[in-house]
């Protein structure tokens, strides 16, 4: 019951902030687990928190005193923050846009970016590629009608970012790595997963249509799932064959 109440908690507070409301929502060291809609990460004795238009850094050492040590302007429209290795994927409601905090981490150096229509934008990567996923039907972009997965060239961070690909779906919001494939919350179509081995044609490999979903936390073999209405827990550590391991309602 602890380590459930525990992870409900987790859970909840990724989404704290988000503006219409995957394992590795950290950098290296000591690192904190969120959903693709997290507003914060954690590398080693540094958060790093985005508001609306910009990143604030704290050294918390010592978590009951932190220190704030340093702003960032991002400009508008900040909504996301993931964190991979030495850099800070920041979403916006117009594009995602890359920080590098390896050689100094208490100041972010801005890197690269790219620009999508606007709408509400969480986003995850790895070490090659970025997952953006842009939706209608939110306050981000309020005439929009995009519905699609964007799948972005991280190779050469210091050119053009390209799109190698997009997928259009039915109204995608959070995502996160489940080993080697990519899931995405597709609203009421419920989970997809993705193999993205060939980023410029993903496949689908598996759905869970069992309800509404907003984000996801990958968390070694058990993928914690949010809707509006329920928090779920799956096995999925065979793809092929994943199975419910626990359904709670929230309260009305």
């Amino acid at each position: 019951m602890k380590n459930l109440i525990y992870i409900i908690i987790i859970t909840s507070l990724v989404f704290v902030g988000c503006s219409d409301g995957n394992s590795d929502i950290g950098a290296t060291g000591n690192t904190g687990v969120g959903g693709s809609f997290a507003r914060f990460a954690i590398n080693n004795n540094l958060l790093y928190a985005v508001n609306n238009t910009s990143l604030r850094v704290y050294d918390i050492t010592n978590p009951a005193n932190p220190n704030f040590l340093n702003t960032v302007n991002l400009g508008v429209g900040i909504e996301t923050l993931f964190a991979k290795d030495t850099l800070l994927f920041v979403g916006s409601n117009s594009g995602m846009d890359i920080y590098e905090i390896g050689s100094n981490p208490q100041i972010p150096q801005y890197v690269n970016g790219y620009d999508h229509a606007v709408g509400c934008d969480p986003v995850i990567a790895n070490d090659s590629l970025a997952f953006v996923t842009v939706r209608s039907g939110t306050s981000c972009g309020r005439n929009v009608t995009i519905n699609q997965l964007d799948v972005v060239d991280l190779g050469d961070l210091s050119g053009n970012l390209d799109v190698v690909s997009s997928i259009s779906m039915n109204n995608p919001r959070g995502l996160g790595f489940v080993q080697d494939k990519l899931v995405v919350c597709d609203g009421t179509n419920g989970l997809v997963f993705f193999d993205y081995s060939d980023p410029n044609n993903l496949t689908v490999v598996q759905t869970l249509n069992d309800f509404e979903t907003f984000d996801v936390i990958s968390l070694n073999n058990t993928l914690m799932v949010v809707g509006p209405d329920r928090f779920c827990q799956y096995d999925v550590s065979n793809i092929d064959s994943i199975f419910k391991l626990s359904d709670h309602k929230f309260l009305q």
